[in-house]
């Protein structure tokens, strides 16, 4: 985090290329968590829950909010 600096979500890919960057200063909490969510991110429920397989190495992609 850098003070004073616009707030964003940097995509990476699997090589760490950028392959999208969001600005997030005007989305709330609740917007970022749904964006993360379209990106295929997945939420654990507890500190101690293990992220399944088959999210770990997703290639990402964007869910229209019919698939959500």
């Amino acid at each position: 985090m850098i003070a004073g600096a616009t707030p964003e979500l940097i995509l990476l890919d699997a090589d760490g290329e950028e392959i999208e960057r969001i600005d997030l200063s005007e989305k709330t909490q609740e917007e970022c968590n749904k964006l993360l969510l379209e990106y295929g991110f997945y939420r654990k429920r507890s500190k101690e829950e293990v992220v399944p397989k088959e999210y770990q190495h997703l290639p990402l992609r964007r869910h229209s909010s019919i698939d959500l």
